[in-house]
């Protein structure tokens, strides 16, 4: 049985008549009998949502990032466990057609361009979510720039066969009072070894919400004065020598829009799961732990006054 769960009465009209509609999540069990709930609420409300029904024994599927701390995120991993329950983080991102061809080629990229190990890496996410009456509706519930997209970044940079033990250096944060959000901008740096090399190389992840452009691309820079550039907004991959101009070496062809792309994965993704019986929690809970690390460095500020 199917049923949809929004606190918005109105949301009944955009949804199938032979759909079960309520709008407390409480009363999902009890009136639908559901085995699998995926949870996208406001960043807030994810750990009291997810905590409810893990306790209730229901699968989750719940939409990044799983909670705003590590003592949430091991409360609910701890739960899913203990219940023996298939508990899956959705980092969309992650899923985007242009990381996935660019992990396939990962090999031939290797061999043909003589990739021996990553130099560093910049990460743009940039989403346009501010205006001059204040946060646009999309942005209000996503807490701020470095949660909402930060998580994005790290998920695609966990998936980079290049890159092992990203930790975080600095962190820098802008916050306006007008805005009410924790940030508006945010610039972390880190640190990380290649695969291939004792070397210790650098990267930084960009997010931004006042430039007023929906812009997403992971840069990556190797030896040889190469530099691959995934460019996430037009499912693109493209490869720059030097200083000559990129030649695309991937581009997406399915027609479908990148979000539809991402959630296609994450849904493929979880059904894969499920029938396994199986979790991403060990990676997800490392992903948390540098989404997190920025605020143990007291850059960026852990609550809103």
């Amino acid at each position: 049985m199917i049923a949809v769960c929004d606190a918005d009465p109105s949301k009944v009209n955009s949804i199938p008549q032979s759909v079960i509609f309520i709008e407390d999540y409480r009363e999902l069990q009890s009136k639908a009998q559901i085995d699998v709930v995926v949870i996208s609420v406001p960043n807030s409300l994810h750990y009291e949502i997810a905590k409810f029904f893990l306790d209730s024994g229901i699968d989750v599927l719940l939409e990044k990032p799983a909670t705003l701390s590590i003592k949430e995120f091991d409360d609910l991993q701890s739960i899913a466990q203990k219940n023996n329950l298939v508990f899956v983080i959705a980092f969309h991102a992650a899923f985007a057609i242009d990381l996935i061809n660019f992990i396939n080629l990962n090999e031939k990229l290797t061999s043909e361009l003589k990739l021996e190990n990553i130099l560093g890496f910049q990460c743009n996410f940039f989403d346009p979510y501010i205006s001059d009456e204040g946060l646009l509706p999309e942005a209000i519930g996503l807490d701020c720039s470095w949660i909402d997209s930060g998580i994005n970044a790290l998920s695609v940079l966990g998936k980079i066969p290049w890159i092992t033990n990203l930790k975080v250096d600095e962190s820098l944060a802008t916050t306006i009072p007008h805005y009410k959000c924790r940030d508006i901008q945010s610039t972390v740096t880190f640190n990380f070894n290649s695969i291939n090399s004792n070397i210790l190389s650098r990267g930084v992840i960009n997010t931004n919400w006042g430039l007023n452009i929906n812009y997403k691309e992971t840069k990556l820079f190797f030896n040889n004065d190469v530099q691959i550039i995934l460019n996430h907004t037009h499912q693109k991959i493209l490869l720059k020598r030097g200083n000559t101009n990129p030649s695309v070496i991937f581009e997406s062809t399915n027609g479908n829009m990148r979000l539809l792309n991402h959630y296609l994965g994450v849904f493929n993704d979880f059904y894969q799961h499920f029938m396994r019986h199986t979790n991403n929690l060990e990676n997800s809970r490392q992903l948390h732990e540098l989404l997190f690390a920025p605020e143990k460095l007291n850059n960026i500020p852990t609550l809103y006054n």
